[in-house]
């Protein structure tokens, strides 16, 4: 039996009547429709109960869990990544996607240059616009009276500003959001190039953060060959067909 929403939703009338609305499937089978409803159905109810009668009686139950699948893909388990899959399955092929999900860093990572790049982070303008946050919390915790935007945050702060000085990067609007724009100037190879910048922005994020829940400061030094250099060397074992890149970079960031 394939139910495509709940039975409170398939039989609205009756279940106005139920006077036991966590019943499962199982336990209403064991005992009579009439066990758990009021009395006196009107005549809507009525014609829910005689339907859902008729529905359970074509019902056999197996003794193992319940399972839970898609329409569009019934020979998987239901889990998050088919429920994204199906709800866009409509959706245009985003070109840049492919750049994210190819880097050999951690998912988590890789999801925060997602949100990055379609403008998701829970950054203070988008809590405002989601009502999250009041106006005069929005600023940001550097530069009092300006709205704190992903631009803001990535681009126009002068601690953001002050990464991209010592890399000798300049970052025009916007591309903090396609990271294979970033450092395209510099010597080290390019085959690691997407995945040291997401580093990057990962460790101006996060001193972002560290700045708001910790009051802690960070210098420009500590997001290069501290923090970010500490993560190259925590991963670099994702790396070991490129080491001699990552290590160039790994070099270059030491030098900054």
């Amino acid at each position: 039996m394939v139910l495509a929403v709940p039975l409170a939703e398939t039989f609205p009338a009756l279940y106005c009547h139920c006077i036991q609305d966590a019943l499962s499937v199982r336990d209403a089978l064991n005992h009579s429709l009439d066990d758990v409803l009021r009395p006196r159905l009107t005549q809507a109810a009525a014609q829910d109960k005689l339907l859902l009668q008729n529905c359970l009686q074509h019902l056999t139950l197996k003794d193992e869990p319940d399972s839970r699948f898609l329409t569009l893909w019934p020979s998987e388990c239901f889990n998050s990544s088919s429920a994204y899959r199906a709800t866009h399955t409509d959706d245009a092929p985003d070109p840049d996607a492919i750049r994210f999900w190819d880097t050999k860093l951690p998912s988590k990572i890789r999801f925060f240059g997602w949100l990055l790049h379609c403008d998701r982070l829970n950054t203070r303008a988008n809590m405002l616009r989601r009502n999250i946050c009041k106006q005069e919390e929005s600023s940001c915790e550097c530069c009092p009276g300006t709205l704190e935007t992903s631009e803001h945050i990535f681009v126009s702060c002068p601690c953001a500003r002050a990464v991209w000085g010592l890399l000798g990067i300049a970052v025009g609007d916007g591309m903090h959001q396609q990271p294979w724009l970033l450092g395209c100037e510099l010597q080290p190879p390019h085959s690691v190039q997407v995945d040291v910048m997401l580093l990057v922005l990962w460790q101006i994020w996060k001193a972002r953060n560290a700045l708001i829940f910790d009051r802690a400061t960070s210098l420009p030094t500590d997001v290069l060959r501290r923090r970010t250099i500490k993560d190259m060397d925590f991963w670099s074992s994702r790396y070991k067909k490129l080491c001699i890149d990552f290590d160039r970079w790994r070099a270059f960031l030491l030098s900054c």
